[in-house]
């Protein structure tokens, strides 16, 4: 198999994942997911057909009562090791390795991709500074919080090209 239909196929996997996760009709959803060798992390936010303005985040299915904590747990594994399987993809075939990923599903089907290769943990921007961020960057969210507002700031400075 090609690296491209290597790819593809992964994009489809993961996308069907989080579609199965989602527990409500959702309109677009946003799925991070970071590998490295430590570890990574993974986590989505959707909206409603509903409410197509307010983005749901992964975590809140948990705390919202939503899926029970094992079968978030399961969820959650699972699309680590879903991300860590395509990063195993551009290993095999001798390509960049990126930090994180980032990919917009449309219910529609229309779908985009996005490779940040910035190693942020050698950076002073921890998890909750780039979770705002990247919130900032998909979402659309403003940070109220003056710190969060000065991180954004700082952020914006060091990296105009917004690679988050």
């Amino acid at each position: 198999m090609s690296f491209e239909q290597e790819m593809n196929a992964m994009y489809q996997v993961i996308a069907e994942k989080v579609h199965e996760i989602i527990p409500v009709e959702w309109e677009r959803f946003y799925f991070y997911g970071n590998i490295t060798d430590d570890g990574g992390a993974n986590y989505f936010f959707f909206n409603t057909v509903e409410n197509p303005n307010n983005y749901i985040y992964s975590v809140d299915l948990l705390t919202k009562n939503m899926v029970p904590l094992n079968e978030y747990n399961d969820n959650d594994m699972q699309l680590y090791f879903l991300s860590k399987k395509l990063k195993d993809v551009f290993k095999k075939h001798k390509q960049e390795l990126w930090y994180s990923f980032t990919m917009s599903v449309e219910r529609s089907g229309k779908f985009k991709l996005h490779y940040d290769y910035t190693n942020w943990d050698v950076t002073e921007y921890d998890p909750s500074a780039r979770l705002m961020l990247w919130e900032y960057k998909y979402l659309e969210v403003v940070p109220t919080d003056e710190d969060d507002k000065e991180v954004l700031d700082q952020y914006i400075q060091e990296y105009p090209h917004n690679p988050i």
